[in-house]
């Protein structure tokens, strides 16, 4: 956990090889230890709204609402669809001579596959009305892939949404599991 004097983080306490240890700085600290576990550490240090942090035995040293909530997340519905009849993305990119004729097509012209962004088509919608704002996001890609290491499918077209989580410090020590619940129904 980060050690707090005056009001100003001064170093952090921690336990490298079994052994506490404490490190200081008195220039700057910077906390970086991702969306999950930069919050776990403020939280364990006493930053983060009181009433959660004093339910867990946490001292409260800065009261700061929000920490710790609406960690964005992305998850991925692929609807991919199949299609007879057309020359598609995923055909060319699965072939030798495909591959070539794309990248001929953008070293003499400038044009083509290669030219573009992965996502043709980007659209925010509300999945209710009850929203006042977006919440979800939809990408339309001219291809499919399983991954970017692997081959095309031979599919049409995925979409994207974006779905709010929360998380919860569960106790003050590090040991102690995050408690982690999707909030899907935002969505």
């Amino acid at each position: 956990k980060m050690t707090i004097v005056e009001g100003r983080v001064t170093g952090a306490e921690l336990r490298r090889d079994g052994q506490d240890a404490t490190i200081c700085s008195n220039v700057e600290f910077i906390l970086s230890a991702g969306s999950v576990g930069s919050p776990q550490i403020l939280e364990m240090s006493g930053i983060g709204a009181g009433a959660v942090l004093q339910e867990h035995g946490i001292n409260v040293v800065h009261e700061l609402k929000g920490v710790g909530e609406n960690l964005q997340d992305h998850l991925q519905i692929r609807c991919v669809y199949k299609v007879d009849g057309v020359q598609t993305l995923n055909k060319r990119a699965n072939s030798l001579l495909g591959k070539i004729g794309i990248g001929m097509e953008y070293a003499l012209f400038r044009k083509g596959p290669m030219s573009m962004a992965p996502s043709q088509l980007g659209a925010f919608a509300k999945s209710s009305s009850k929203y006042e704002t977006p919440n979800v996001q939809f990408h339309v890609q001219p291809l499919s892939l399983e991954s970017l290491a692997t081959r095309c499918m031979i599919f049409l077209r995925s979409r994207q949404v974006s779905a709010i989580c929360a998380r919860k410090v569960a106790g003050p020590f590090i040991s102690k599991a995050l408690i982690l619940w999707p909030n899907l129904r935002s969505i």
